[in-house]
């Protein structure tokens, strides 16, 4: 039985023009650090959207203190339960 209409996923990452999923990433150590992670949880599974790769944009140009708090306290937390 063949499926038709599922969408055929595509990672689109360009090294030159520093663009993932068509969202221009500005400066080449952040490019570098998004790319690795959306690279490796794309191998885990994850198919990022360009909402995706947008929201990881924002939230490294605008860290939310109260959500690094959380997870500094889960890493902590393991840390501690050894």
């Amino acid at each position: 039985m063949k499926i038709s209409n599922i969408e055929e996923y595509k990672l689109e990452i360009n090294n030159k023009e520093q663009i993932i999923q068509g969202i221009y990433i500005l400066g080449k150590e952040v490019y570098q650090q998004i790319r690795f992670v959306v690279e490796m949880e794309h191998l885990e599974g994850w198919n990022p959207t360009r909402n995706d790769i947008q929201y990881l944009l924002d939230t490294v140009k605008h860290p939310d203190p109260k959500l690094d708090a959380e997870i500094d306290k889960l890493f902590w937390d393991r840390v501690d339960e050894r």
